[in-house]
């Protein structure tokens, strides 16, 4: 077992609200058991999650959220993208695959390495 936080949060709304506000990028946490695998100094992850981060996008959803007449669902990954991307295909239907930015990125948004070849995706 894991002490880990989950890698997303699905926040209730109204019972029968249509909207599922999807929140995918607004995280910047790299778990600890996940920073060893990428190859980046920390002042140059820091530097690429300025890049890849959708930052105060969970804050608007949720100003939103409060704001909306029937409270919609949010799902918010906790996660960031550089861990797994939720928006991206786990397999060979994902073709940014190619240039290593899949559901488990590879590469950087320069198209460095992020993590060596031939990492396991599986347990991310």
């Amino acid at each position: 077992m894991t002490d880990a936080p989950p890698a997303f949060e699905l926040l209730p709304g109204a019972p029968h609200s249509p909207v599922l506000l999807h929140v995918p990028h607004s995280s910047r946490d790299i778990p600890a058991d996940v920073r060893p695998g990428i190859v980046l100094s920390d002042a140059e992850l820091e530097r690429e999650l300025d890049h890849m981060t959708d930052s105060h996008t969970a804050e608007i959803a949720g100003r939103a959220a409060e704001l909306a007449g029937l409270t919609p669902w949010r799902f918010v990954n906790r996660a960031s993208r550089l861990v797994v991307d939720p928006e991206r295909f786990p397999d060979e239907r994902e073709e940014m695959t190619a240039v290593g930015m899949g559901a488990v990125y590879t590469r950087t948004s320069h198209r460095e390495v992020l993590r060596p070849d031939g990492t396991d995706p599986e347990p991310l």
